[in-house]
């Protein structure tokens, strides 16, 4: 990408790459999980005047999610998320871990509702990363904007509408 910095051309060339899976199952009426991943790679140049800026990085994201619903419609659901972010060619690199977990009870006729209470971000490590180039650096900033940990009571409606068709003979 081609622009204009103090009258001198400054080229920028990108290449991104990115790979994500997920595996999920309800393994019973009573217990359901996700697994999944996403990796991200990042490299972009610049080039302003005959100096070149690199900014280079890997971003790894994996969350597993567990669901379990006793026989007596008490639930307990847990989150993990793990992010990992490393700037290459230099010494920075982030790491953190999430976890969610709400304890609760299934309420309304046929359990439709979802009554449960718990904490977000258990450890309290959220945070935003980014790297990005201004003029001619490359800066990585971390800053704190996330919520942080907090407590909730949640209510869950499900709406379940199945048409029930009578099968060919």
């Amino acid at each position: 990408t081609p622009s204009i910095l103090n009258d001198t051309n400054l080229l920028l060339d990108t290449a991104y790459g990115e790979v994500m899976t997920t595996l999920s199952s309800n393994i019973s009426e009573y217990l359901d999980f996700s697994l999944s991943y996403n990796g991200r790679y990042n490299s972009t140049k610049t080039r302003f005047m005959n100096d070149y800026v690199n900014n280079d990085y890997v971003t790894h994201s994996a969350l597993g999610e567990v669901k379990y619903v006793t026989p007596h419609n008490f639930m307990l659901s847990a989150s993990a998320e793990w992010y990992d972010y490393k700037a290459l060619g230099t010494d920075y690199h982030d790491s953190r871990l999430i976890c969610n977990l709400f304890v609760g009870r299934k309420v309304l006729p046929r359990g439709l509702g979802e009554i449960s209470f718990g904490v977000n971000d258990l450890f309290n490590q959220g945070a935003v990363i980014s790297r990005r180039g201004i003029n001619t650096t490359a800066i990585t900033v971390s800053t704190n904007i996330g919520m942080g940990r907090y407590w909730l009571v949640k209510f869950v409606y499900n709406i379940r509408i199945y048409a029930r068709k009578s099968l060919p003979e």
